[in-house]
């Protein structure tokens, strides 16, 4: 594997007030990151946008993928070392998994990439079970089965596969990601979402590529869809499937266009559960923020009252 106020009285200052009503800017961001804690449906979410024999793009929780057939190889260095143990790495940029800011990683010989931050695990997996190969070389080494993991500093994480032989394929191979996300106490309630690259797929020449979804697909219109366009990420709409799809890399936008055009694909086919994630809150979230909306909207109207009797108090000496 490869890894690249006053008067006795409560005074309530302007900063204060500010504090407080971030509060829930900073609830309905915690809400994003933890959907799938309200929604069990999500752990094993997949839709498939659109796929022919050569190809397919989906949707899952929080990624989308891309699978294609008969690609060059990665032009990446090849000045990678040998390992023989497990390492721990630190990375030259943060890594985003799973909405996460990641600064470390541990790589074992076996081919398991290791995430851990707080309460979040993860995992990045190519490997063959029942394997007896020890030696997992970090190069351009003579391995019967092959694979680069690349992670980008966009978030993006991208698999190659070569020297897959069909021997190799009949076997049981693990290849994908997957995490575990507390929702409540540890070991009580957690949630854990995995994508798995199916075996079908697995051959020399074959790049897998996951994307983060970000907030394209709430967009329910090719209007609406064509507007939000941010430095790194642009939405298209996708015609044949009717709603907005995310475009992080513009290596692969041509695909995805042509795709959503119908050329070539068949649109939904394997279709997994029929509903795409949204923002939508539980009903405990949205009476918390509510409260929150309230204690502000009263703090402010306290304030107002406040200056008022000041200034008739101030204005009658």
């Amino acid at each position: 594997m490869i890894v690249y106020l006053n008067h006795f009285r409560y005074t309530l200052s302007s900063g204060q007030f500010i504090l407080v009503c971030s509060v829930i800017f900073l609830v309905l961001k915690f809400i994003d990151c933890h959907e799938i804690c309200t929604k069990f449906e999500f752990e094993d979410y997949k839709k498939v946008i659109f796929e022919n024999n050569s190809h397919e793009y989906s949707h899952h929780y929080y990624y989308s993928r891309v699978i294609r057939f008969n690609q060059p190889p990665p032009v990446i260095s090849d000045n990678f070392e040998k390992l023989d143990i497990s390492r721990n790495v630190v990375p030259e940029f943060v890594i985003k998994f799973y909405g996460n800011d990641i600064t470390s990683l541990s790589i074992n010989r076996q081919g398991l990439i290791t995430i851990k931050k707080g309460r979040f695990d993860g995992n990045i997996f190519n490997i063959l079970i029942g394997d007896t190969q020890k030696n997992f070389q970090i190069s351009n080494g003579n391995l019967t089965f092959k694979v680069t993991t690349m992670i980008n500093s966009n978030g993006k994480i991208s698999f190659y596969y070569e020297n897959v032989t069909k021997a190799i394929r009949i076997k049981d191979v693990g290849s994908g990601f997957s995490s575990e996300i507390q929702c409540g106490k540890a070991g009580e309630d957690e949630k854990n979402p995995e994508i798995r690259v199916h075996r079908k797929w697995i051959r020399s020449g074959t790049l897998v590529e996951f994307e983060a979804l970000g907030d394209c697909s709430k967009y329910n219109s090719s209007e609406a869809c064509q507007d939000p366009t941010t430095l790194n990420t642009t939405c298209i709409w996708c015609e044949t499937a009717n709603m907005c799809i995310t475009n992080n890399d513009e290596s692969i936008r041509e695909f995805k266009v042509n795709g959503c055009k119908g050329e070539n694909a068949t649109i939904g086919r394997r279709e997994i559960l029929s509903i795409v994630p949204t923002n939508s809150l539980s009903p405990v979230f949205i009476i918390l923020i509510l409260l929150l909306s309230c204690f502000c909207l009263l703090q402010a109207l306290y304030i107002f009252y406040i200056l008022i009797n000041w200034k008739l108090f101030h204005g009658t000496k």
